[in-house]
């Protein structure tokens, strides 16, 4: 006999009572009711499903995007005596099979799977001997394509659920809006289920948004905040870059324990992170989306947005990882008009385009790709990163045009069914992929309003999710805190303008009031400065029109950012806003009370203003800059870092060239003696491979580059052998840049007349072309590849075109290629994968 809900609640999960929502969803469930459940991020969406599976005789299957966390939840309900397991690729297809058999065979309460996994016929002839209970979909509003994060794999569940016979359905999100919620059940064939919203409010997080003028401003604010903050917290980028370098600012400069995490670092390295995170050992993680969906640490006291987010909901949900405990925490967002720059990007580039859908499919319709490609080769040929050719095949699959095999061989290749793409079909997909992208601006347009708000930022929240409850809480917003603190909408003060400055302040608020025309910062200063700037003169009429004229333009900008920071002005608008009085400022002009402000002008003796140390610090480079200045040796800074000592040289490289950083600080005097002979014999400092060839083994092209880049300095003229500069080749026999597609067709060609274009397609911008020069140099075994392909290794971050420059020089088999593989197959910072790779190149040499 089964236990009770309340008795199993506190028997396999040591809970003495349900949360709000729970019991009424999962009695909801037992009685054999399809059910919609909406609740906030962290109130416990999962247990409901786990407790029906421990009432239910049959199976509960889950189907879950969730592929990296799947082996932790399982684990977790194992340890509790649920006999539970997830079946998805990170699997031998050994272990698929026992697992298979396992679930045919009725060995587990509960199993969790992608939605992709129903495309494997393997797993739907097992299922359809398991007696299925309950059919559980977790973040149900990966189904809408009006959601924040569409997987169109879910599209297919309704009908999974016709062939198993309509199983009780229970569909869990904690982010879906109105319409949204209508999506979810008219996909699902669910009709007449019920709609459970327990609320969206979270009274114990405090909703707070700081505007950003100036990129160096973010770092001051997160200084200030992380200082204001004890405990554990999460803080979001938008690019993998960003992530990488504020966590490398809170490490070095505010001596703090942090660790970056995202999409393409080293799986293991993932994992580590995310452990460390959860385990209490590490209390600061930067990421970006990457990290989110499954974070159930309860002790978050901040999540810091550091970057503007895309959509109401994804924010919500980031945000919603704080406080779960109940206690009190808060969600912070740093709001700058630039990262709108960052979402239009990613709006415009992320559905492919009509040729790029054109490329896919010609790519699998060629002879034999579609018995078996990888994603890879897609990638590269097509010149496409992998979402966007993800997305196109998930399109192309939409639009009739591909029939996907689920199974994937032992390689990882995928197979295809292939069908004509029309040219009506094409506009079909062109059309609907426009239609998302307008959905999408209008998520962001509702994001930005949220961000630019002057009243209750938990209102509008609530209002967004269709929640017309109370928007109580001790701590609500920043707008609402201000407005207690002010009285409502009084004035900060209640003391009449006195002082210069409070006057100068209330002159800003007036001329914005005044203006016919709407105007951003940099004109209000102009028209306060009284500018004689060739368009002005709409503004010849403009109130107070140069009342500052005595003032530097500075300091007129200075005192409009406080009055951006304190309140008083609100941007509005995107890329470009302009500036717009608030509820405060309104009443401070009526009342002509005293805003505190600070007006500074110069003294003769005054020093120059100095550079904000923090912007100074921001960039990865300037971090490794800062410590070899503290006296550590660049080997010191790599161990430090995490870094590859070539990453550290390639940093102070561009320190010198920038003047910022002496070469007799990195490069011993007698090698610098030795390079600058080398130079003066070639003559040149167009390329590094010539200079290499004329010194020792031991003097590798990181230390080459740094010396040469003073030496170019000391000349007056930039460095020639560039960054990515790889040999003595000079310009390639066919003009313009050289992209994927036509190396694919040299490689393919074999052509030892193709050796100029390869050479040049190993300095190109594009991580795809590099990988695929270097490839097609190491079948030719040109021997002209292999000190290119040296220097390409010395400079080269990205991991994968690094694997294939190590697996072409093992390939080639040149000896000159010995003593770098040697270091690259014992270097602990390098990827595992590449240490294997150059192990086995040298493995080939020897053979030779």
């Amino acid at each position: 006999m089964h236990p009770s809900p309340q008795a199993a609640l506190a028997q396999y999960f040591g809970f003495p009572e349900f949360r709000p929502g729970q019991q009424q969803a999962l009695e909801h469930v037992l009685a054999g009711h399809d059910t919609l459940v909406v609740m906030p991020t962290g109130s416990g969406k999962s247990l409901i499903y786990q407790l029906a599976a421990l009432q239910l005789p049959g199976l509960t299957l889950v189907i879950s995007p969730l592929v990296a966390l799947m082996k932790d939840q399982a684990d977790s309900l194992a340890r509790r005596n649920i006999p539970a397991t997830f079946i998805n690729s990170t699997l031998d297809l050994a272990e698929q099979s026992r697992r298979l058999r396992g679930l045919a065979e009725g060995a587990y309460k509960i199993v969790l799977v992608a939605p992709e996994r129903f495309r494997s016929r393997a797993f739907r002839q097992a299922l359809a001997h398991a007696p299925l209970s309950l059919f559980t979909i977790d973040e149900a509003h990966c189904l809408s394509q009006w959601g924040h994060d569409f997987r169109p794999d879910y599209l297919q569940l309704a009908q999974v659920r016709e062939e198993f016979k309509a199983p009780v359905t229970l569909a869990l999100t904690a982010t879906a809006t109105p319409r949204v919620q209508d999506d979810i059940l008219r996909l699902l064939g669910l009709g007449e289920s019920a709609r459970l919203i327990t609320g969206f409010n979270r009274p114990n997080l405090t909703f707070e948004v700081v505007p950003i003028y100036q990129a160096a401003d973010k770092l001051n604010h997160l200084q200030r905040v992380l200082k204001e903050v004890n405990g554990a917290g999460l803080i979001y980028t938008g690019t993998r870059k960003e992530a990488e370098e504020v966590a490398a600012y809170i490490r070095h400069v505010l001596k703090r324990p942090a660790q970056h995490y995202h999409g393409t670092l080293d799986p293991a390295e993932r994992t580590r992170v995310q452990e460390a995170f959860m385990t209490g050992d590490l209390p600061l993680v930067v990421a970006t989306n990457a990290f989110g969906m499954g974070i159930d640490r309860a002790d978050v006291r901040l999540v810091l947005h550091y970057t503007l987010p895309g959509t109401l909901e994804a924010y919500y949900q980031e945000a919603g990882r704080a406080g779960r405990d109940g206690l009190p925490a808060r969600a912070v967002l740093l709001y700058s008009a630039q990262d709108i720059r960052l979402h239009q990007f990613f709006i415009d580039n992320a559905a492919p385009g009509a040729h790029e859908l054109r490329a896919v499919h010609n790519f699998i319709a060629a002879p034999g790709a579609a018995a078996g490609f990888r994603m890879e080769d897609l990638e590269q040929v097509t010149g496409l990163k992998q979402i966007k050719a993800r997305v196109a095949l998930e399109q192309l699959e939409a639009g009739g045009a591909l029939e996907m095999d689920g199974e994937q061989g032992v390689f990882g290749e995928r197979r295809a069914v292939v069908r004509p793409l029309s040219d009506a079909t094409l506009r079909d997909l062109s059309r609907a992929a426009e239609l998302r992208r307008e959905h999408k601006r209008a998520q962001l347009a509702r994001m930005l309003n949220y961000a630019q708000s002057v009243t209750c930022r938990r209102r509008l929240l609530l209002e967004h999710f269709g929640d017309t409850g109370p928007a109580d809480a001790p701590a609500c917003c920043d707008v609402c805190l201000a407005e207690a603190r002010s009285g409502g909408r009084e004035a900060a003060s209640t003391q009449p303008a006195a002082t210069q400055a409070e006057r100068a302040a209330l002159i800003v608020l007036d001329t914005v009031l005044h203006l016919r025309w709407p105007v951003g910062r940099r004109r209000l200063a102009q028209i306060l400065k009284g500018s004689n700037a060739r368009d002005m003169a709409r503004y010849a009429t403009a109130r107070n029109l140069g009342k500052f004229s005595a003032l530097p333009a500075k300091d007129i900008d200075d005192l409009i950012l406080q009055l951006l920071s304190s309140g008083y002005l609100k941007p509005e608008g995107g890329e470009m806003p302009t500036l717009r009085l608030t509820p405060r400022a309104e009443a401070a002009l009526a009342a002509r009370t005293a805003i505190p402000v600070n007006l500074r002008t110069p003294r003769p003796g005054d020093p120059p203003p100095r550079a904000s140390h923090d912007r100074r610090l921001g960039l990865t480079a300037n971090v490794s800059g800062e410590l070899l200045q503290q006296g550590r040796t660049p080997e010191q800074i790599a161990a430090e870092r995490g870094l590859t000592v070539g990453t550290v040289y390639g940093h102070l490289a561009q320190l010198i060239t920038e003047g910022r950083v002496g070469v007799d600080a990195v490069i011993p005097a007698d090698i610098q003696a030795q390079v600058r002979a080398a130079i003066d014999a070639v003559g040149s400092l167009q390329y590094l491979s010539p200079l290499k060839s004329r010194l020792p083994e031991s003097i590798e092209f990181h230390i080459i580059r740094c010396v040469v880049n003073a030496v170019a300095r000391e000349r007056g003229a930039p460095p020639e052998a560039g960054a990515t500069q790889a040999s003595a080749t000079k310009a390639p026999t066919t003009p313009g840049p050289i992209r994927a597609a036509e190396v694919h067709a040299l490689d393919q060609a074999a052509a030892p007349d193709s050796t100029p274009r390869l050479l040049a397609g190993l300095e190109d911008p594009s991580g795809n072309v590099r990988r695929l020069a270097a490839s097609a140099l190491g079948k030719l075994r040109l021997t002209a590849g292999v000190l290119p392909l040296l220097t390409l290794l010395e400079n080269e971050t990205g991991p994968q075109v690094r694997q294939y420059a190590i697996k072409a020089l093992g390939s080639i088999g040149d000896a000159r290629a010995r003593p770098l593989l040697e270091r690259l197959a014992l270097d602990p910072n390098e990827l595992e994968y590449n240490r294997l790779a150059a192990k086995t190149a040298l493995k080939s040499l020897r053979g030779r």
